[in-house]
């Protein structure tokens, strides 16, 4: 019985010693300090402000990868654009022959050929422009045959002595190889004698009601007349001579057509 009773007080002992230590655990817990709540409050808040700068430069970085990413994107789809357009303004504007076993096969241009399609262009803007002038000049002739009023029509005629002034400047100012030295002068004579002369005369006949002036006005329109057409056959000749230039339009054109599909044909709408 004794024995039973000491072995009693020992587990009470031994549970008394564990349940110690485990409030003494408990205390420890309770008693520790978050590491944060024991630090000094400025020295938080410069934590917090150092994190939120590390963040918004990681967001600024993300953002700033994001654009140039972007813009190289952009830049590689316009190349890859152009690329294809020219592409296929190379196959629509490449020429094709036969070679000597019948296949169909690029045609190789020369250098100079290039050269001569380059001063051709050059020549037929130059002759457009001046094509545009003699329009213009027929423009106002078809008025004042259909009795519009005259001395408004005379003003007119002589404010295209501004666009005969432009249109010699420029086409004096061609430096061109000697073959085409002639045409550059036919030209220049057309714009600078034929038009301008024209243009005084019919102005002056119409504002002084000179009939001497009259009479030379209807010479230059004739000469007029008579050099563009030569100007134009000229210019169609030399396009046959450059290969890949199509020349139909200069044959189409004539001051009989312009006066008839363009003028008249605007009268009778």
């Amino acid at each position: 019985m004794k024995k039973a009773e000491h072995k009693l007080k020992y587990v009470r002992g031994s549970s008394g010693k564990k349940r110690w230590r485990r409030k003494r655990k408990l205390g420890d817990r309770l008693g520790r300090v978050p590491e944060e709540e024991r630090k000094d409050p400025e020295e938080l808040e410069a934590e917090l402000e150092a994190e939120e700068s590390e963040r918004q430069r990681k967001q600024i970085h993300t953002e700033r990868v994001r654009k140039i990413a972007g813009r190289f994107f952009q830049v590689i789809l316009a190349v890859l654009c152009v690329y294809t357009v020219f592409l296929i303004y190379g196959l629509m504007s490449t020429e094709y022959v036969y070679d000597e076993n019948g296949n169909v096969v690029p045609k190789i241009v020369t250098v100079e050929e290039i050269e001569n399609r380059d001063v051709y262009a050059l020549l037929y803007r130059h002759y457009l422009q001046a094509r545009g002038l003699y329009e213009d000049i027929l423009r106002l002739d078809y008025r004042l045959s259909m009795d519009e009023e005259s001395k408004l029509i005379a003003t007119e005629y002589e404010e295209l002595l501004d666009t005969v002034s432009s249109q010699t400047v420029a086409i004096d100012g061609l430096a061109l190889d000697t073959k085409y030295g002639q045409f550059k002068t036919m030209l220049l004579e057309w714009v600078k004698t034929d038009a301008a002369v024209y243009l005084q005369n019919i102005s002056a006949a119409i504002l002084q009601n000179d009939s001497q002036k009259e009479e030379e006005a209807l010479a230059c329109r004739s000469q007029m007349y008579t050099d563009f057409l030569i100007l134009s056959e000229n210019m169609a000749v030399l396009g046959e001579n450059v290969p890949g230039i199509d020349v139909s339009s200069l044959y189409e054109w004539s001051p009989e057509n312009f006066i008839s599909e363009v003028l008249e044909g605007v009268q009778d709408e």
